[in-house]
């Protein structure tokens, strides 16, 4: 059975003692409000062998990128207090050298992806499985 990121990382063993071998890329920023989903799918990509840069919303995440661009994606929430994932997105964009990361945006609201979608390089609906998660993320850093 597939598991969520809401599940221990250990449950992956081999899965993420083959991972961690790989060679570090630049951090993966995971932009979430919910601070126990952040510090799951943190966990879940930690395992894998990324390492991981954590924001709680758009204007944090536009603070941290100012500071540290060499970023390989960004994980997006869409729905987010403060500064949503569609005005991330925007000021993301105007910046040439942010709007080159790629964004993998995520959300439990589907209505809200449907009706006012948002321009990404992959959409994961909530909740994520771990494993396709992991694949999407590693599919966006590139070689």
């Amino acid at each position: 059975m597939a598991q969520n990121v809401a599940s221990k990382p250990s449950v992956f063993g081999e899965v993420f003692e083959k991972e961690s071998r790989l060679p570090k890329r630049n951090p993966v920023l995971v932009v979430e409000d919910d601070r126990e989903l952040r510090e799951s799918l943190k966990a879940t990509l930690q395992g894998a062998g990324f390492s991981v840069v954590e924001a709680a919303n758009g204007e944090e995440a536009l603070r941290l990128l100012g500071r540290n661009a060499s970023i390989s994606v960004i994980l997006l929430d869409v729905v987010m207090p403060v500064m949503d994932g569609w005005e991330f997105r925007a000021a993301q964009k105007r910046d040439p050298e942010l709007a080159k990361i790629p964004v993998v945006a995520m959300s439990g609201f589907q209505k809200e992806i449907d009706d006012r979608p948002i321009d990404s390089d992959a959409f994961l609906p909530k909740p994520v499985r771990a494993e396709v998660l992991i694949e999407t993320v590693r599919n966006c850093c590139g070689p």
